[in-house]
């Protein structure tokens, strides 16, 4: 593991104390700036070459055309010299997850798969929580843009109850057909089915990994697990598990739900005006 840097920036300008995330082509630092005394986040380009800067330039453009209360705030952006990085809010909070399913308790099934019920107390979170992801996720979408990176590490629940979206490093239009460059980028277990194809990426492939969100708050698994070929193989082939013959308690609504999002076909997912109709049912 590398050392981490003391400080970043001209005239050491914003002081580091963590790391709070690391990529293919950046890392994400917990910094305090000198000059104001804010706390905030750092994405630092790993290399110093045209192309990740380009890179780190293009994801903070992306931010500049986005403001949404559950999507990440940016600050600015710095090209100097030395390195490359712009700050964005530091968002204090777990990942999305682990703060619905606080105090469930894990139990191991017969097969060695742990799936364990989500409390009271989760659903309500649960039920605060997913219609602020999505009104998140159509705000993207009204801006043209795909996220295809949402997983457990990349929502986050702040302590004040706000979710936010985080990492736009692998933000696109939507695409249909082709191989371009990108296009296997991503977790593969919250990745559409679409995604692994590299076939048709839009806002349906972000639905599916809504869905995956969903179905790891209410059963505490993936609804596929293993290495990354198997879930892609078993994905595109095999239906997934309904969340409610996992555990016990799922609401009908949510365990239905979480199901359609997860359908192999991307014209079969609900869209995010239907979710959030469904979520408002089903969570009330």
């Amino acid at each position: 593991m590398s050392k981490l840097p003391t400080a970043i920036g001209q005239d050491a300008r914003f002081i580091v104390d963590g790391l709070l995330g690391t990529g293919d082509w950046a890392q994400v630092y917990r910094a305090r700036d000198r000059r104001t005394g804010m706390r905030v986040a750092v994405k630092v380009s790993k290399g110093r070459s045209h192309g990740h800067r380009q890179r780190l330039e293009e994801e903070f453009s992306v931010l500049q055309r986005l403001d949404h209360p559950n999507l990440t705030r940016h600050f600015d952006l710095y090209l100097e010299r030395s390195e490359a990085f712009f700050t964005l809010e530091l968002v204090e909070g777990e990942d999305l997850v682990s703060a619905i399913r606080a105090g469930a308790k894990r139990r191991q099934s017969a097969d060695g798969s742990e799936f364990s019920p989500l409390p009271q107390a989760g659903l309500l979170r649960l039920s605060r929580a997913f219609p602020q992801l999505v009104s998140a996720v159509e705000t993207l979408h009204g801006a043209g843009l795909v996220h295809r990176d949402l997983t457990r590490e990349n929502v986050r629940l702040a302590f004040d109850g706000r979710v936010v979206v985080l990492d736009y490093g692998l933000v696109e239009r939507p695409r249909v057909g082709g191989r371009g460059p990108s296009a296997l980028a991503g977790v593969p277990a919250y990745m559409a089915p679409e995604q692994h194809d590299a076939l048709e990426r839009g806002p349906a492939s972000d639905w599916y990994s809504v869905g995956v969100l969903l179905f790891e708050s209410l059963t505490g698994a993936l609804p596929f697990a293993g290495d990354d070929f198997d879930v892609v193989v078993r994905k595109r082939t095999l239906d997934p598990p309904r969340a409610g013959t996992l555990v016990v308690g799922v609401p009908p609504g949510l365990d239905a739900l979480a199901w359609d999002l997860l359908q192999r076909a991307p014209e079969r997912r609900p869209t995010g005006r239907e979710i959030i109709h469904r979520l408002a049912l089903d969570t009330t």
